[in-house]
């Protein structure tokens, strides 16, 4: 977790990167967990960008 939570504290070219390097690393039920925490995280940065 402390992984993707140090994702966010980077450049979004960076963010990128590692995320790709992270789920290069994952089989594909990881790939599923991993894709599921970007999911929630953007919907939660959605939902503060609307209040």
């Amino acid at each position: 977790m402390k992984l993707f939570i140090d994702l966010w504290r980077c450049s979004m070219e960076d963010f990128v990167v590692r995320v790709k390097h992270l789920l290069a690393m994952c089989d594909d039920e990881q790939k599923k967990i991993v894709y599921k925490y970007i999911e929630d995280a953007l919907n939660e940065l959605k939902s503060c960008t609307h209040n």
